[in-house]
């Protein structure tokens, strides 16, 4: 079971990588992920002024950086704590307080999980989701 299980996720891996062929798709993969991050960082350092921490690029991108790679972390359910502590152990060698890394921390949080629930949401009622239970 293991060895069929791996060759056929790698056959999958590599059917998927040729998408990478098309350069105007991974122009376009390129310009969304920039535009994504973009936005990411925009938006924490709204919130971080909203809170009072001043964050510079480099914090913003080091604070997103480091709270996504957080995520391959065995976490609680919803990223509750590892996330917070990893915001704080960034932000604080900076010269934030920890009550305002904490508070940043968890307003960011609360807006990528608003943010998942409004695409997701509106995705399922666009692409004509129900509540039926799936069988």
């Amino acid at each position: 079971l293991f060895p069929y299980t791996t060759l056929f996720r790698s056959q999958q891996f590599v059917l998927g990588l040729r998408s990478l062929r098309d350069v105007r798709r991974v122009l376009g993969f390129g310009l969304l992920t920039v535009a994504i991050w973009g936005l990411d960082g925009v938006g924490a350092w709204v919130l971080g002024r909203g809170v009072g921490v001043e964050l510079s690029p480099v914090m913003a991108v080091l604070l997103l950086t480091s709270v996504g790679l957080s995520s391959a972390v065995p976490l609680a359910p919803g990223n509750l704590g590892v996330y917070q502590m990893v915001a704080v152990a960034v932000l604080t060698p900076f010269g934030v307080e920890r009550a305002r890394a904490l508070a940043l921390a968890v307003a960011l949080q609360l807006l990528i999980i608003a943010n998942l629930l409004m695409w997701g949401l509106g995705s399922l009622w666009f692409l004509g989701g129900t509540r039926r239970p799936v069988r």
